[in-house]
């Protein structure tokens, strides 16, 4: 079965000409030049990936983003930004919103067919993950990130401890329900260990489910943890 592939620019000639392109390579894709038109296509398609504009009227692609992150059926689908050069500002609040790459316009075919492909593997590989947690995870950060992995254990509503080892030092991220709800890092506690351990730490991790019995020193929505590591990384 062919990989599904959602693109969103209210540009019918740009949002034509990616979906010809992809489809000639073989990719089952949906077009839409309307925003609040894909939120409704996204539980119906389940799309592999989804190629949306940043700049567009009524919804624009970073509210977009954040509505498929926080209420679709495919959370963690990737998500690749259209923009123009002079977009940065909109770049980071796409980055923010929970997007993975950017393309800038004019659109390059080989640069278009190079990311697509690079994330609908790693989306693959995130699946299998997902299939493998309820007996255990264990990866490395040059695989799969730690951020990606905290939102698949989010959507899931796994509890338990997700521990990540650099050079010997331990970061401990304690989630429960799905919620992260404490973390813990050498003598950092709390938000502060959760945002060293997303944003900065890398090397092997491992997720093990089991009861989870720590004071809930965290009460933002684990959404807005992640997101707040996000922001740390951008501004690093």
């Amino acid at each position: 079965m062919a990989d599904k592939i959602l693109v969103v620019d209210d540009e019918k000639e740009i949002m034509n000409y990616i979906v010809s392109v992809l489809r000639r390579e073989g990719f089952d894709v949906v077009g839409s030049t309307s925003a609040e038109e894909a939120l409704d296509l996204v539980d119906e398609e389940k799309p592999d990936l989804i190629i949306s504009d940043l700049k567009m009227p009524v919804m624009d692609g970073v509210e977009l983003c954040w509505m498929i992150r926080e209420n679709s059926s495919v959370p963690m689908v990737p998500f690749v930004f259209l923009t123009g050069y002079d977009d940065e500002d909109l770049q980071i609040s796409g980055f923010r919103a929970g997007a993975d790459e950017y393309l800038i316009k004019p659109i390059k075919k080989n640069d278009l067919l190079k990311v697509v492909t690079s994330l609908i593997k790693r989306y693959k590989k995130l699946q299998r993950f997902g299939l493998k947690i309820d007996t255990g995870i264990t990866g490395n950060t040059d695989e799969i990130s730690q951020l990606e992995m905290l939102q698949l254990l989010s959507s899931s509503n796994k509890t338990g401890v997700f521990t990540i080892v650099e050079n010997d030092v331990v970061g401990k991220i304690y989630m429960r329900k799905g919620r992260i709800v404490n973390a813990e890092l050498s003598s950092m506690r709390g938000l502060d260990a959760a945002n060293v351990i997303i944003s900065n730490m890398s090397g092997d991790y491992s997720f093990k489910q089991k009861p989870v019995d720590v004071e809930e020193s965290i009460d933002l929505p684990t959404l807005k943890v992640l997101m707040e590591a996000c922001k740390i990384i951008d501004e690093s």
